[in-house]
């Protein structure tokens, strides 16, 4: 279960209005389409000619993602801080990948482990910069990366990260698609006059949370659509909501 878990003060803020839920999610979906699409980076070894050796792997990419879960937790920040920094580093890495042919600076963050995992820690480091109001500096990072990066690498990746990206930076996530989802649902639930318990909104808003911070460790769903990807939770917990008390 996620370690933040919803309140009933959260449930009730998804009686917002129904047409900017709708908008929300509009906007969302057409941004997840565009701008903010992730490609399929971590290819197949048949796709590098046989140069495979040392190549950053999904299992990599789980790995360097449960460290960045455990420095937010660590520090108390949101774990969808994690989701938003995945999206910055795995559309950066996207963006290398189409440039494989190109300067050795972009075929290194594919072909070098020790330089993937910069890139991830110094979108971590933009991702905290955005959400948090507490602030985890260059210094904090160098530091937990016990020498293995210098503040100079971090803030220089940081730099080539966001003029890569020109500075797309607030990416939509699938915890923000669920939470709009969710609301058009109670709305419409209400009018059917099916409206379910509250312990119920705050399960499957619970759920949804567990099962979208869990989605960010595996790279499938790194090219997928964040708002298919909150669908798909949302249906996972509605099949659990027949539990009397809620539980997993």
């Amino acid at each position: 279960m996620s370690n933040h878990s919803v309140s009933a003060d959260f449930a009730s803020s998804l009686r917002q209005d129904v047409g900017l839920s709708t908008d929300a999610l509009r906007s969302m979906m057409e941004a997840e389409r565009t701008t903010y699409r992730c490609r399929d980076y971590l290819r197949r070894e048949d796709d590098y000619d046989g140069e495979c050796e040392g190549m950053v792997t999904p299992d990599d990419r789980t790995k360097i993602v449960d460290w960045c879960y455990d420095i937010v937790d660590r520090c108390h920040f949101e774990r969808e801080t994690v989701a938003v920094a995945m999206s910055i580093a795995d559309r950066f890495a996207g963006s290398q990948a189409a440039s494989s042919h190109g300067p050795q600076d972009n075929q290194d963050v594919l072909r070098d482990r020790s330089q993937y995992q910069l890139v991830v820690m110094a979108s971590l480091y933009t991702s905290i910069k955005l959400s948090e109001r507490a602030a985890f500096g260059s210094h904090h990072f160098a530091e937990a990366s016990r020498g293995a990066y210098t503040v100079e690498n971090i803030e220089g990746m940081e730099r080539r990260i966001c003029e890569g990206l020109s500075w797309r930076l607030c990416p939509p996530t699938s915890l923000q698609a669920a939470h709009q989802i969710l609301s058009l649902m109670l709305h419409r639930l209400e009018d059917d006059a099916t409206a379910l318990e509250r312990g119920a909104w705050e399960f499957l808003l619970d759920e949804a949370s567990f099962q979208t911070e869990s989605a960010v460790r595996e790279y499938h769903f790194a090219t997928q659509r964040p708002s298919t990807v909150a669908m798909a939770a949302i249906i996972n917990a509605v099949e659990q909501v027949g539990d009397s008390d809620y539980e997993r």
